[in-house]
């Protein structure tokens, strides 16, 4: 029968076999140094938890009698708690100055005692079993299972702490009227991008965030949060009708930057206005409360502008009288200096300049219609939310090109459009051209538009050009900046070949 015991920190030995170590380890002091290598920051806080809240009651270490050093004992399981507790014992064995220090002040501030820890000796290799179970998942139920991330916000919110997601979560779902289509697709909003998302201060901050005693307050308007916050659920739950799913994954919001283009594509600004009064989320009079905690406050803006309103009425009169006189020859502003290009506002004139530095080539807020076209709509969906330029670089540019071509001989295809040169083959440019030339005669393009494209096509399709040399030239290495720049100024035209307009 295997004995528990309370063993003194002295007497455990760190495992120099432990599968954590990607290499061997010839001493103790080499295995602290390379699990601080691995986990320096985990250890710390670990070590700052047992300092504060010491051993976990319910983990005893697992260790058994050393072969070589008779009265000492490896841990079998809990290398990690046997490393910080070391530490906190004897922060010089750190190699590490700036980790001695942290350690040093760590020692200094714990009060329990932690020179014994609870271990199980086991008498022969039953461990295994056990240390199996404990880190290869849950084995269809025999091993330890994670809580789900909904169990785990019932448990805190048992214990009086919800999440930031449940409460964003919980604040969608109250506003039925504001979010009904969204509520529909709740499935897909899932708590982990939430989390993600949400969990980055720059985020918290353009949505005007903050943290008290576990609840979110916010400090913007409540109907412009309502507004942001529409805006990333739709994009979440945006379904794409042949994949019956939407777009969206978490490679838009995976890191710092990409969540930053990602609200950046959705107009979300940062430094926004603040209320001086916060509203609670999670407040079902939240709505009330947010507009009449403020009401007050803006009341000596409302007085001191009906001042300014009324000074400026006198001024007008004035400057009425003095019109009167000039009134035959003040027409400047002639006809023609009006816009007599009507269709230059056809289509995304006032969109946004996408971010070049986003890690995935197309915006999240892109939409195409691809009417049953499945490669083409594969290939669209991979782009946009699959491949990332931290891992897929020279795959996006490929196929950069490969979804241009694809698109353009599609749509000529589909038109019957004739190349002025037939019977010639045309050449990727030339195909630029015939489609921008149809879709400029449907008005579905500018001639602004067409000349922007036309002259970009005619330096990266050439036989020079980057988008060609992505394909054939094996030294040719795409940039980030320079491939999105080259989908962004491509974008009016695919959007044009993919509009349900064009479908018809």
């Amino acid at each position: 029968m295997n004995d528990i015991r309370q063993l003194s920190i002295n007497k455990l030995l760190l495992d120099l076999e432990n599968p954590r170590f990607p290499s061997e380890v010839n001493n103790q002091r080499a295995a602290i140094n390379l699990m601080l290598k691995l986990q320096e920051e985990k250890i710390i806080r670990l070590a700052k938890d047992i300092s504060i809240n010491g051993i976990d009651p319910s983990e005893n270490l697992i260790v058994y009698e050393s072969p070589d050093e008779p009265g000492f004992y490896i841990v079998a399981e809990g290398n990690r708690r046997t490393t910080a507790l070391k530490l906190i014992a004897q922060p010089d064995l750190s190699e590490n100055n700036r980790i001695r220090k942290i350690f040093a002040q760590i020692k200094e501030k714990t009060i329990i005692s932690l020179s014994k820890v609870s271990s199980v000796i086991v008498k022969d290799e039953s461990y295994v079993h056990w240390v199996n179970l404990k880190h290869t998942g849950d084995n269809k139920g025999v091993g330890r299972e994670r809580w789900t991330t909904p169990e785990a916000d019932r448990y805190r919110a048992k214990h009086g702490k919800i999440s930031y997601q449940s409460q964003l979560y919980a604040f969608m779902m109250s506003q039925e009227d504001e979010y009904k289509e969204i509520i529909q697709n709740k499935k897909f909003v899932y708590a982990t991008n939430l989390s993600r998302l949400f969990g980055d201060k720059k985020t918290m901050s353009r949505f005007g965030l903050t943290s008290l005693d576990g609840s979110l307050y916010c400090s913007i308007p409540y109907i412009t949060f309502i507004e942001n916050f529409k805006k990333i659920l739709n994009v979440m739950t945006d379904i794409n009708l042949e994949r019956k799913k939407p777009d969206f994954s978490v490679n838009r919001i995976y890191t710092t930057e990409d969540r930053e283009v990602f609200l950046n594509e959705l107009e979300i600004i940062e430094n926004p206005e603040l209320l001086p009064n916060a509203w609670r989320l999670n407040d079902p009079d939240a709505k009330e409360k947010a507009t009449k905690s403020n009401t007050n406050e803006n009341k000596k803006d409302e007085i001191e502008k009906d001042e300014i309103e009324k000074d400026e009425i006198e001024k007008d009169e004035i400057e009425k009288d003095e019109t009167k006189k000039t009134e035959n020859g003040s027409q400047e502003k002639k006809e023609d200096e009006s816009v007599t290009n009507s269709d230059e506002n056809i289509i995304n004139k006032n969109k946004p300049i996408p971010k070049t530095n986003r890690n995935i080539l197309i915006p999240s807020t892109l939409k195409l219609n691809f009417d049953g076209n499945i490669k083409c709509s594969k290939i669209f969906n991979e782009l946009k939310t699959k491949m990332t330029h931290d891992t897929t670089a020279f795959s996006i540019s490929v196929m950069l090109r490969v979804f241009l071509d694809l698109s353009l001989t599609e749509f000529i295809e589909r038109k019957k459009i004739i190349f002025k040169d037939h019977p010639k083959f045309p050449g990727l440019h030339d195909k630029v051209v015939m489609c921008s030339d149809y879709l400029r005669t449907a008005k579905l393009l500018t001639q602004t538009q067409c000349s922007s494209i036309g002259a970009f096509s005619k330096a990266k399709l050439n036989a020079n050009g980057t988008i060609q040399q992505y394909v054939h030239n094996q030294h040719m290495i795409p940039s980030r900046d320079i491939v999105n720049t080259e989908w962004d100024n491509f974008q009016p035209l695919l959007e044009a070949i993919w509009s349900p307009k064009t479908q018809r």
